[in-house]
């Protein structure tokens, strides 16, 4: 059973308002059996308010509940039943993994997987059917490895790691604990790496390995190649969106998050809390300080060895400095305008 699937409940509003520290407004006329948006919510259900210029879906929300963040005032004739928190979001998070606690997960080695008899699997691991796990490796307590993923030779999984389906996990690599590695992922596959002799561009052998440290968070579609000799790191706590590509021996700060379809080229490291947005580009060998934001698109072409640095652009400058220049570009049909009267 995964997450999206809730076991059934029926919380009384009273309660919710208590484990979410908040005030209940209104007389609720239903117990809270699910969740929902604003747009979608049905009359057993709670949904959240944490913008102001969401107010005018409330006339026709249909939710029994609605989460409201303190600093939105509400209108007076308001019927539905609602509880005011300091924030709706961080209030929707606490009963979200309250209604997952209880999902109960099986165990076992499902019919159809193929499991080497020198692998170590702990009697609470989850191996579905269709997925292989090779010679060596050690899948820990609690790991759900689902169809069609592979555990290759000398793999580690930590304990409470999710591993999709289709996910292959390559050479030796390490997997840290209450991991969640998403479907069709590839972690440890070969460097790309070429030298060029006499003979043409020949292939250097990669022998390192990967290592991703607990808590981390791997979209779908990703790659996170080997180091040549030592590992590829991703540290404690990152949070990697869809369709990012990591190479050879890049290093990930802790609780650094990376937006889809984001490049980082080889040995390039990236310091702790950095926010990375989408279709961002680093070129191989650079440094990134602790706390710097990537805009989205950006080019990263130097080191940033400012921390909390904010860059925009290809080539990246400051965001500050990029805001003047774009003025400037886009008046620059305007000004090549008047400079061709002016030489005229």
């Amino acid at each position: 059973m995964t997450p999206s699937q809730l076991p059934p409940f029926s919380w009384h509003p009273a309660n919710i308002a208590e484990w979410v520290q908040g005030e209940l407004v209104g007389t609720p006329v239903a117990q809270i059996n699910g969740f929902a948006t604003l747009a979608d919510a049905g009359p057993n259900q709670l949904t959240f308010l944490d913008d102001a210029k969401y107010l005018a879906q409330l006339n026709a929300c249909q939710a029994a509940l609605v989460l409201v963040s303190a600093h939105i005032n509400l209108p007076s004739n308001l019927k539905m039943a609602c509880i005011r928190v300091p924030n709706a979001r961080e209030a929707l998070l606490v009963l979200l993994q309250k209604a997952t606690e209880t999902i109960k997960q099986a165990s076992g080695i499902e019919a159809g997987a193929l499991v080497s008899e020198s692998a170590q699997i702990h009697e609470t691991a989850w191996i579905h059917a269709g997925a292989v796990v090779r010679a060596g490796a050690i899948i820990d307590a609690e790991v759900q490895v689902h169809s069609g993923a592979l555990i290759s030779e000398g793999v580690v999984v930590g304990a409470g790691t999710q591993i999709g389906s289709g996910v292959q996990l390559l050479a030796a690599c390490r997997i840290g604990k209450k991991c969640i590695i998403q479907s069709n992922t590839v972690i440890g596959s070969d460097g790309f790496g070429y030298m060029l002799g006499s003979a043409g561009l020949q292939k250097i052998p990669h022998l390192g390995s990967v290592v991703i440290e607990d808590q981390v968070e791997i979209g779908a579609n990703c790659s996170i190649d080997q180091g040549m000799l030592s590992p590829t790191r991703i540290h404690q706590g990152v949070k990697i969106d869809n369709q990012v590509h990591i190479a050879h021996n890049v290093q990930v700060g802790a609780h650094t998050v990376i937006a889809a379809q984001t490049g980082v080229a080889g040995s390039v490291v990236i310091g702790k809390a950095c926010r990375i947005g989408g279709q961002v580009g680093f070129v191989d060998g650079i440094h990134i300080a602790d706390g710097v934001e990537v805009a989205a698109q950006s080019g990263i072409m130097n080191s940033i060895h400012e921390p909390g640095s904010k860059v925009w652009g290809s080539p990246a400058m400051p965001a500050q400095q990029f805001r003047k220049s774009f003025v400037l570009f886009r008046r620059l049909p305007e000004l090549v305008k008047t400079w061709t009267a002016h030489e005229k």
